[in-house]
């Protein structure tokens, strides 16, 4: 089994982490879909129900963007770390 877990937040931000076990042969997008059934806010910002990107967030696997790590169907291995950034846009 791998692991999966949000890494640290700056300092004076907001954290909210999730550490969890993954089976083998979890992908990235099998992740992202199950933690939208769970938590229905998270798959209206960041991912579908049936595991497509969204937006509204930055994917972050490893301290790359899951675009240039792979994509959504990169296997987890064992102390992987998928971040999800949120977006933020002002001026």
């Amino acid at each position: 089994m791998a692991s999966c877990c949000a890494g640290k937040a700056p300092a004076g931000t907001v954290q909210s982490a999730l550490e969890m076990e993954v089976g083998p042969e979890v992908t990235v997008r099998q992740l992202l879909a199950d933690m939208a059934r769970h938590n229905p806010p998270l798959g209206k910002s960041v991912v579908s129900a049936e595991g497509n990107y969204q937006g509204g967030a930055l994917l972050v696997l490893n301290g790359s963007l899951v675009e240039l790590a792979g994509g959504l169907d990169s296997v987890f291995n064992e102390g992987d770390v998928l971040e999800i950034v949120p977006a933020y846009m002002g001026g």
